[in-house]
Formats: structure tokens, sequence, C-alpha cells
């Protein structure tokens, strides 16, 4: 909306938009949901755009915007930033566009390391389906990301597909957008997948709430201008409720950015990870259903269609093929004119096949076979520096590039013998890299995803054998593809849908990786060794026992395929499945390049075969054929341009090869019964097609009857019959008396039963259902009984349609479950989904049955003396929830010490504001808890022994003090005078240490200048007082009530007419009457909101405006200008950062601190109020209250016990 209204308003004239080469953003805010109704209704919203027009091209100014929804009756703001366009990122005249491409460089340097960085892949499918298991489900539009890549560091690239209408031709559907909403989601998308470092960790819900400042192009982030981007995420440092990131894209082409985030940041609404104690095997508790297409009633149309739903076009490697072929016939051409002809003479014979491959190869290329190779071709092959450059970008694109050039470079002293192939591509781990990038990278991965789900969806019970498995590549595709579609991606919680797997190589050396990479699938994987080339029963594997046999370009390397494919059928069960993945383009300049120079390769030609071991895809097929399978199931290609395509994956049938009779014309008897309600013409007009289809096929005496006449029919039993009866209304639901009783005899009858039935949520409503509870229950007393039903997607107003597609489905039920009646194997129950005919199966919910026990689970409670119980801290199992804080084990404090730390045994820990808010997770991390503590020191690293010694009582200021033994620097900690108690030092570095800090060191305040101190009566605000009096400062303090008041007038005794409200701005009216108009010298601030700037104006000449708070920084929130032109200064004080970058400073100001606390010039903030550490949450809550003042502290009481 912002990016369009700005469009709108930024100018006029049709070349408004021409000249704008983006749009920039800063502070963006989304404040609430826009929550949109599933019904019609929809939502009322208002945009508005607010311009500020300072200079001269208004056109450039920034605009703020805000976005409102109205719900519940009334208005709520969903969304705030700032907009502007601008000129200057598309053309610069300045330092001839220097600065630029500078910054171009910057990205693309960005992008090149993340690139090397993110080595861990991870399929888009699996990306997603674990976000779905985390709770975030993204449905087909907001699937854009691909080709995704990580690192342990939470940074992530990928390409993301921009948004492409369907209805492209429609301009009342289409509309124009700078970048479409899913697509900028998708760009989001990313950081979640840094979050989760792939699917490795759970991923919290998480909804944006922040943005910093973006950047978007005005061109080519669009369909069809571009049809996708590369991006990338880089994790940045977050807090326990919040996640971070920066985000950008690149032109895939020159890695131009067209899109920069910075500072995104997404607020964790829920996170399972917080709970501290989780069962370690989940309760099997929670299931659904899910529906699939039967794969074995598809036609391979129907199948191929299916698979490659969600599999959009993307684009194919085309340019990076033809410079690969082009540099292989360069290498080829370069190695024949220079390799030694009399050492070839004596070579390995599978050398000399090569050198005959490579001038076969070069003939086809002067005979002008070779249409893949780029342009100008023959001139270039004389042209060394393009081959070096070409060579040099190929070598540093990515891993197959790197793999053809190592070979070529290698070549000639491959062939000399002087350098050993099988060194260079498996010692280098180059030919694991080779196949993990082919494999993941191939366009046919997702349909053959969607095939395995279809088929395990079906039997989830399959024994499954991969044949040269090596390194996984394909096992970590089909393991996946096996897993429930609700899984959490982990077969360690979720129940795999295959019986067992066995993966088998050649050599043994390939399982001690593939069973640490597979541990989590246990006793389900068998690692096995496995010739093909021998007789497998031999080798201990039992044949007609496998489901399915998977091959990945291991079976063109046998001595005889037909041999090999036979022995794969007797494996195999019949209707067994083969999986074949193999190159299936002989004469393409690809694979034989590369593994041609490995022995075993070139084929003896005993079966045919006689210049390459690669078969095409006509011809596996006739070999399968003839031996033992059906024709071709479905295939798939790795990619769909001919120049890049090399592999297929071909899936064939184990058929039963024995001769069967079969007889044209079926028996009388085997005929079968069509019910209808004569009243209905949809029934009528279907039981008549039915009846022609199966008297076209053979079935005689085909009768089509009511309910009461069907009852009547003498030996029913063995009989199939088809009930129409609810395929447009409700029938068993409105049974009259004597229906029933009919319905009773046709079921004792023993007939086969297949009912049809309309949707349930078309005409009829749910009583349609009923049906199938009946022929659940009916089923389950008796087991004999067939009894099928089959909803079909069928009504009065679209049977024209949609009547032969169900009629050819009822006739394929009917067959199905005819052939599988005898052994009770039949499907009990069929829906018709988008046309096809699906199945459904009971599957695991693990994400409920997670959350469940999250909820469920209690941690255990154990009962400590401090002094003989191990180190502890305080944590928080779910922030923003006080009564989650408990004591749970310091797993820190047995790691080494530094040598520049001291640790110390706490007895006293103060508590300030900012604690409470760490506790509710609205900064910092929400693990590190406390700045101050006093006790004795305990353990002296090496370079402190100089300046402490075991034993000695110390005052600390440090981060993350709310522990049991504290660990810091040094520096950050001074000697304790023996007469200061431990409760009253603990309350003085941070309150005091951010006073002294404040009015000393940075407002340098003097004797008669004007002090406001806001929240006056908290641990700060006193403290601030008593160094102002000794100062001899006039100070002026807000507080929050008249208790507040009282107390600050008699502790303190400042006037009644010098403390104001701070419930209200009216203080700084009060501030200006009581200086005359001048106002104060110095302010020092925690308010937030109206009260900062209300303060902020009334600041006097000269004046030094100190903020100690956090909230409006963090909100980025605007400070006017106008003051300034006084002379005025504005500072920012976090004494918690200083603790870590400058040390030295706090152990000077401690021991100021200490040396005025001796001398009795500063004491504790009043009420001084300690509580056990056992009673911490008291003490949070007592801060929470809004009632609290002076200073709080928790007593460490080692002899006390606690609960842990």
């Amino acid at each position: 909306m912002a990016i369009e209204a700005m469009k709108q308003t930024a100018g006029s004239g049709p070349d408004t938009n021409a000249k704008f080469s983006g749009f920039r953003m800063k502070d963006v805010f989304f404040q609430s949901p826009l929550i949109v109704p599933t019904n019609q209704s929809g939502v009322d919203t208002q945009f508005t755009l607010l311009a500020a027009p300072r200079i001269l091209d208004k056109s450039l100014n920034w605009s703020e915007f805000r976005l409102y929804a109205f719900s519940n009756n009334e208005w709520t703001l969903v969304c705030r930033g700032h907009i502007r366009p601008t000129n200057g990122e598309r053309n610069s005249d300045f330092n001839n566009g220097r600065e630029l491409r500078e910054r171009n460089k910057v990205y693309e340097n960005i992008y090149q390391t993340q690139d090397e960085s993110c080595t861990s892949r991870v399929d888009s499918d699996v990306i997603y389906q674990h976000l779905a298991s985390c709770g975030l489900q993204y449905g087909p539009a907001f699937r854009r990301l691909n080709h995704i890549s990580y690192n342990a560091k939470g940074d992530a690239i990928g390409e993301l597909d921009l948004f492409r209408w369907t209805a492209e031709n429609s301009s009342n559907h289409v509309q124009e957008h700078v970048i479409h909403p899913t697509s900028l989601d998708g760009l989001f998308q990313l950081s979640l997948i840094g979050t989760s470092r792939g699917e490795d960790q759970k991923t919290p819900t998480m909804v944006p709430t922040r943005i910093n400042s973006m950047w978007i192009s005005n061109e080519r982030l669009s369909y069809p201008s571009s049809n996708s981007i590369t991006v990338c995420a880089k994790s940045v440092p977050s807090t326990i409720s919040q996640s971070g990131a920066s985000i950008f894209g690149l032109d895939r082409d020159n890695k131009a950015p067209l899109i920069i985030i910075h500072g995104l940041q997404a607020t964790i609404v829920a996170n399972d990870e917080n709970v501290q104690s989780i069962p370690n095997k989940l309760p099997r508790l929670c299931y659904s259903i899910d529906w699939k297409p039967d794969m074995s009633l598809m036609s391979s149309q129907e199948k191929l269609s299916y698979c490659e739903i969600g599999n959009a076009d993307t684009p194919e490697p085309v340019e990076f093929s033809q410079a690969v072929h082009f540099m292989v016939l360069a290498y080829i051409t370069k190695t024949l004119k220079v390799v030694d002809r009399a050492i070839l003479a004596t070579a390995e014979p599978h050398y000399q096949k090569y050198v005959r491959w490579m001038e076969f190869q070069a003939e086809r290329f002067h005979a002008g076979a070779l249409h893949d190779i780029l342009p100008n071709s023959p001139s270039l092959l004389e042209d060394i520096k393009y081959q070096d450059a070409l060579s040099t970008s190929l070598a540093e694109g990515n891993v197959q590039g790197k793999t053809y050039v190592e070979i070529g470079q290698n070549l000639v002293d491959i062939l000399h013998g002087s350098v050993d192939p099988l060194a260079l591509l498996f010692q280098t781990n180059l030919a694991a890299e080779y196949y993990a990038e082919i494999s993941n990278s191939a366009r046919f991965l997702k349909p053959m995803q969607r095939y395995m789900q279809a088929l395990a969806h079906k039997d989830p019970s399959m024994r499954i054998l991969e044949i040269g498995a090596g390194t996984g590549g394909v096992t970590t595709h089909m393991l996946n593809s096996l897993m429930p579609p609700t899984s959490d991606a982990s077969a360690e919680t979720s129940t795999p849908m295959y019986d067992s797997y066995d993966f088998t190589d050649i050599s043994r050396s390939f399982f001690p990786e593939a069973q640490r990479k597979f541990v989590h699938h246990g006793s389900r994987l068998n690692y096995s060794i496995l010739n093909i080339d021998e007789d497998p029963e031999l080798q201990g594997f039992e044949n007609n026992t496998y489901d399915m046999v998977i091959a990945a370009s291991a079976l063109h390397v046998t001595k005889d395929l037909n041999l090999t494919i036979r022995r794969i059928r007797k494996l195999l069960k019949i209707g067994g499945k083969l999986v074949l993945v193999e190159p299936t383009k002989p004469d393409q300049l690809g694979c034989n390049f590369i593994f041609g120079l490995l022995p075993g390769w070139w084929p003896d030609g005993t079966d045919g075969r006689e210049t390459g071991p690669l078969v095409t895809e006509a011809g596996w097929n006739d070999i399968c054929t003839r031996n033992g399978f059906s024709q071709v199931d479905i295939t798939f290609t790795d990619y769909q341009n001919e120049s890049c395509q090399e592999s297929s994956i071909m899936i064939f049938t184990a058929v039963d090869t024995n001769e069967h009779t079969t007889t044209t014309e079926m028996p009388n008897n085997d005929a079968p019964i069509i019910m209808i309600r004569e009243t209905s013409n949809l029934q009528l007009e279907m039981s008549h097609m039915l009846q022609a289809h199966f008297l076209e096929n053979g079935y005689l005496g085909c009768e089509i009857v009511t309910l009461s006449e069907a009852s009547k029919i003498d030996a029913l039993g063995g009989k199939s019959c088809i009930s129409l009866l609810e395929v447009d209304a409700s029938a068993i639901w409105n049974f009259t008396l004597s229906e029933y009783k009919a319905f009773q005899l046709l079921i004792r009858s023993k007939v086969k039963l297949l009912w049809v039935k309309g949707a349930v949520g078309s005409n009829g409503g749910p009583n349609r259902g009923v049906v199938d509870g009946l022929s659940r229950v009916l089923r389950a007393e008796d087991t004999a009984l067939v009894f099928v039903t089959l909803e079909l997607e069928i009504s009065e107003a679209n049977k024209t349609h949609n009547l032969p597609r169900c009629v050819k489905h009822i006739c394929q039920v009917l067959s199905t479950t005819s052939e599988h009646a005898a052994s009770h194997s039949f499907e009990p129950e069929y829906k018709e989904i988008d046309g096809l005919l699906q199945i459904k199966r009971i599957v695991e919910e693990r994400p409920l049955d997670r959350h469940i026990s999250i909820q469920t689970c209690r941690t255990e409670l154990r009962v400590f003396q401090l002094d003989q119980g191990p180190p502890l801290r305080i944590s928080v199992g779910t922030p923003g929830l006080l009564e989650s804080l408990q004591l749970i084990h310091d797993k820190s404090a047995g790691e080494p010490l530094q040598k520049q730390h001291i640790e110390v045994q706490t007895h006293a820990i103060g508590l300030n504001f900012m604690d409470l808010l760490t506790a509710l997770g609205r900064l910092g991390d929400g693990t590190q808890i406390g700045t101050e503590c006093a006790g004795i020191v305990s353990r002296v690293g090496d370079d402190a022994k100089g300046y402490f010694k075991i034993g000695d009582r110390v005052l600390v200021a440090y981060s993350d003090t709310c522990r049991t033994y504290v660990r810091c620097h040094y520096q950050c900690a001074v000697i304790l005078p023996s007469n200061i108690p431990f409760t009253l030092a603990a309350g003085l570095p941070t309150t005091f240490g951010t006073a002294y800090h404040s009015l000393h060191k940075v407002a340098r305040l003097q004797k008669g200048e004007t002090l406001l101190i806001h929240s006056a009566a908290g641990g700060t605000g006193q403290s601030a007082i008593q160094i102002g009096l000794e100062i001899g400062a006039e100070i002026f303090a807000t507080v929050g009530s008249q208790i507040k008041k009282e107390f600050l007038m008699e502790t303190y005794g400042l006037s009644e007419d010098h403390i104001f409200s701070s419930r209200d701005t009216v203080f700084a009216e009060s501030v200006l009457r009581m200086t005359k108009g001048e106002g104060v010298d110095v302010v020092l601030n925690s308010l937030s909101g109206e009260g900062l700037i209300a303060s902020w104006e009334c600041i006097a000449p000269y004046g030094r405006f100190i903020e100690i708070g956090k909230k409006d920084i963090q909100s980025a929130e605007r400070l006017p200008m106008l003051p300034f032109a006084r002379n005025v200064s504005f500072s920012a004080v976090d004494m918690a950062a200083m603790t870590k970058d400058r040390p030295h400073y706090m152990q000077s100001l401690l021991t100021i601190l200490i040396q005025k606390m001796e001398q009795g010039q500063i004491r504790t903030s009043q009420p001084l109020q300690v509580y056990k550490l056992s009673e911490m949450e008291q003490a949070f809550r007592h801060l929470q209250s809004g009632q609290s003042r002076g200073k709080l502290v928790l007593e460490v009481d080692r002899e006390k016990e606690i609960e842990v």
C-alpha cells in the first residue's frame, strides 16, 4: 500500500515513476495483525500518507504512512513508517557512478562470502514441511523459495521465485506491483531458515514487528520482467523474544541489489523451546486423516500432472550447459593434439576406449551434430584467452563446473598415467559434492518425491532396496519422501512410511558416513554389500520380497543390462516398482567426459553397447519390458531443455510373466447390479452409462433395479452391486422401515457392495455421510463383508462435464475391489478430489503431540542447601511469565576460568527495573539477568592474581549476575570493606553508578544549576538526588504518586513545589513556571513518548539532557530538533554496556562509590527491601507493580535450603 500510495502522490505526468529508481522506507512498525475474515464481509481499512514538504523537490521528501483496520467497533493501527522515492540508485553522474558501483560490489561480496559459507543444502519441500510442523503454514502461492543453503551461524541463501499471476490474460485479474506481497513474504521466510538452521532446530512462531530500513528497486522485482532473484539473509544478535536479520535480493545475472532490508525484527509469540523439560520420547496421542491419490488407478498422464504440481517452471541452466559442453570440446580438441600416442598404445583399455570416444565426439562436432555448443565455437576453439576466462568462471561458479575443469586441466596427465582420476575425484571429496549438487538441483526431485509419497501413502510398509547408494545423495531425498506429511522431519520422533530400507553398494567404504547421516532412521536402515553383476540371492538377498528397488546411476556400469534387470526382477514382488535414475543421453558430452576415465565404465560390448555405457529412455524401456517389467509407468527428466537434459527417472512395474488364459465375455453372475431411485434423473443417466460400459466389456445381464427389487434377487452372494442411491441426495438417513429391511437383506446376502455418493458438502449435507459410519461398523462386525464407499464430485449442475469421468472411476473401483476381494486387501473408502481417486490413511500429528507434551510436562523440583548443591542461575521458563522464574543448574560454572576473570560466590544481588524487562523478554537475550552483586572471591584467573585473592569481599558491576557464582573481568570488581554489608553494597553499582556517571561525567552538573530528575523515588532517582544535593544543584523531581511525593519531602527535604506528577506532561509547564521560562540545566530522563518530548522542550540554553531509558531509543522515535538551537546536548547512558566495553572505568567508578559510602556522603536508596533468593518471584512482581521505591536486593543465604 505504501509503495502504491507513493507512486501515485510523488509526482504527476506519464514519466513520474520512470525517474524513480526505487523506494526507501525506514522505521516501519507492524503494531497489530490485519485480520481478514473468511466470510464475504471483508475488512475495512484506511491508509494515510502524510508528506512533510521541506525541500524544493517534494518528491524526495520522507512521508509518514499509517494503515488502520476497523475491528471490534474501533479503528486499530496496523502499521506505520516512513517512505520516500529515490532517484540516485539508478543513475549517478557524481563520481561517474562510483558510489553505486561500490555499493553493488559490497553486496556482491557479501553474497559470495555467504555462498561459500552456506554449505548445508535443504530441499524447499522439506523446509516448508518443517515450518508447517512448527505451526507456520504456507500455501502454494507463498512457497517462493528454492535452492536453499544455510550455515551454522544462521545465515541463508536461496532463489526467490517471483509471483506469477495464474490468469495472465485477464486484465481484471492481473495487478501491477513493484513487488508482489507473496514475493516479499518469501524474502522474510529466508530469515526463518537461518533461525532454524534449515530443519535442524524448532522454529518458534514469529511475526514481523519492525524494519529499520528497506530499499526496494522500482524494476526487476515482478514477473515477467524477472522470473526469480537471488536472496541472502544474515542473522543478527537477537533476544529471547525477538529474532533479527538483514536480508537482500540480487539480480541473478549481474548481482546488482534489487531489495535491501536492514534490521528486520520478528517477535516470538510462541516458542516451545523455552520449556526446560520435555520428555525424550513423545507419546503418540494425536492422529489425522490424510488423503492422497491411488497411483494404481491413474493413467500415466494423470500421474505426471499430479507429480508436477508445484514444480514451477524455473530458469534452466542453458547457458551453463552450453559453456560446459564447449569447454569439454575444447579439452578434447587440445588433448587429441598433444596426447602421446605411443603411451596410449600401452595404456589401460578404458583409457583407449576414452580416446576413441573423444575422437567420435570431435567427428560429430565437425559434422555439425553438436547443436548445444556455444555460437562461434570453431573460432573460439582457437581463443586461449577466452577458454582460460571461461574455465575460471566455471570452476568458481559451482561444483559441477569445478569438476569439469579439474578433469579437463588434468586430462593429458591422466591419460599419460601421471594423475590418478580416482584420487582426483574421490580423495578430494569432489565426486561426493558433484553428486550432491546434481541431485539437489535437478527439477525431477519434487515430482519424484510426490510420487514416492503417494506410493508410501498406499503402502507404508514397503521393503525397499537401493543399489549403488554410494554417498547417499538420492537416499536422502527418498527417505525425506517417506516421512509422514505432518511429521517434524525427524525419524527420531515420527514413524517413517516404510518397513525397511536396504542401503547397498559394491564397497563398504560408503557405509560409515551413511550410518552417521541417517542415524535417526535406526534399525529400519540396513547396510549391505551388493554386486548386481552377480546373483543377489547368493549374496544373501531374498527373491520376491521387495516392493521397490532404486538404482541411481548404478546399472549402466554393469556388464550385461539384460541380466542385471532380470536379477532385479527376481528380487521384486509382482507389482513392485523399479525406480531407475540414469543418464539417458549417450551422445551428451557430460557424464562420459568425467567418469569415462574410471575403470569399469566402458562395457565390453557383450550386451550390444559398443560406443558407451549409457542407454536412452527408449532403450531402457525395451530392456525392461523384455525382462519382466511393464512399459515405463512414468518418466521425470532432470531438465526440459535439450541442452541441459542428461538424466531421467524412469519407473517400471514388475509383472507376472506366467501366461494366463482370459475370456472376453464374463459369465452372467459376474455382471453387477445397479441400484437407483427411479425418480432421480442423474441416477438414471449414470446407471444407463454404466450398463452400456459393462455390456461393451462383456458383462452380460447387468440389471438396473431399486433397493427393494435388489433385495429380492435370488443368489445375491458373490455378486457385485453398485448403489447410486446417494449420488444426488441422502438415502440412508431417510430410509423407511421397508427400505431399511431391504438394506438388511442386501447386507446379509454377502453381496459385494459399492456405495456411490455425491460429495458430503453438496446437496444433502452431512446426512449423506451416514453411510461412512455404517459401513465401518458393518465391516468391523463382519470381517468377510465387502462394503466399499466412493464419494464423487458429481451433481446435477456439473454432470455434463463430470459424468463420464465419474463412470470411469466407478468402474475402476469396482474392478480393483473385485480383484482384491478374495484376499480381503481391498480399499474400503475412496474419494474423488480434484478429479483423482484418492484413498485415506491415518497419520501421526507429531507437532500436536509435542505441543501437548510441553503443556503437560512438569519440571522436577529438588531441594538443596546452596553450599552443598550445584551452581545455580535464575532462568525464565517462558518469557513474560514471572511465575516461570526458576533456579536451574548453571552449567557454565564448570567451564575453565578466563585469565583476566575472577569468580565470585554471591551473597547479595541487586535488582533493577531493567532486570524486570529482561525477565519479561522485552530487553536483551532474556538469559542475562542482573547487573550487580556482592560476595566473596572463590577463584582467580592467572592475570588477576595480583589484584584479588580467594576470600576477598568484593563488589561487582557486570552483566548476568543473577547466579550463585558470578564470573567477571577483574576490573569490574573492587574490594568491599568489611564494615559494609553485602546487601547494602549490592544496591550501589547500577543506581549510583548511573547517577554519578550521568551527572558528574556526562552532564558535568555545577553548583547552582537546576536539575530535573524523573522517577525520583526509584533507586536511580534517589541516587541522583543525593549527588545533586552534594553538588549544590536546585532539584526538581517527578513521581508517580502522592505517597512517593511525601517520601521525597520527608527523606531528602525537597520542597513540595519542586515535586511534580509524572502521570502526565503538565510537569513541563510547572518547570518552566518555576524557572521563569528558562527551563532546567540538566534533565535525567527515564520517561518515554510524550513525557520525553515534554522534558526535552523544557531544557534551558546550554542544557544537558541525559537519557537513561531505552524504550524510545529501541523504538527509533523522532526527536524535535528546535531545542538544539539553544546549544543543548542530548546523551544516552547505558551502564550495562560499559561493564563490557570500559571495565577499567567501571573499577574507578566503583572505587569512588565505596569511598563515598564509607565517608557517609551517600547511602543506599530507601527503603532497602531485601528478599531471599527463594522469594525471587515476589521481588520481580514488586518491581512490576509500579509501587516500588528505593532499592530491591536478593539475599543469597547459603545455609538455607532452596527448591531447584
